[in-house]
């Protein structure tokens, strides 16, 4: 089955999602929306995780080290119009090898919703400027993990660190 729109979780500006606290350290530091004990990961902290899933045979696609987003997306809920070999959308069964279950909530940019069953953006704690931020998106499409910036003011889906 199909992970419901209701399931995908919620999805924050990187202000509220931070409260306004940026850090690009190992940990970050900034606890932002996460619950006690826990904290939203830095840059830094995405990079470790993606260079440690990259380094895993068992988690790469086609012996490619940067093709590890089926190992991080969850098997479920994602679209399936491409048929490239390592690309999420494809194979879905084989998705998922390192639990972290990557949801594709898709994001919100003011009123308007995008992406649901199409890509998972996650906020890392580290801003860029006063208007911008880091991020890591998973698309259906792609086979990597793509690292970028973009507007504090877009809505993305955040995962929580426990300290």
């Amino acid at each position: 089955t199909d992970i419901d729109l209701k399931d995908r979780g919620l999805l924050y500006n990187w202000s509220a999602a931070t409260r306004d606290s940026s850090s690009n350290s190992f940990p970050s530091g900034v606890r932002g929306i996460c619950p006690t004990g826990w904290h939203l990961p830095s840059d830094a902290e995405w990079d470790t995780l993606t260079t440690y899933v990259g380094s895993q045979s068992n988690y790469t696609c086609d012996n490619n080290s940067n093709n590890i987003a089926k190992a991080l997306a969850d098997t479920t809920g994602w679209q399936n119009f491409n048929t490239a070999l390592c690309a999420v959308g494809n194979a879905k069964s084989d998705n998922n090898k390192t639990g972290f279950s990557a949801v594709p909530a898709g994001d919100c940019s003011g009123m308007s919703f995008n992406g649901a069953g199409a890509y998972a953006d996650f906020w890392s704690s580290t801003q860029i400027n006063s208007s911008h931020a880091n991020y890591r998106a998973l698309y259906y499409y792609i086979a990597s993990v793509d690292r970028n910036f973009t507007s504090k003011f877009y809505g993305y889906s955040v995962r929580c660190v426990k300290d």
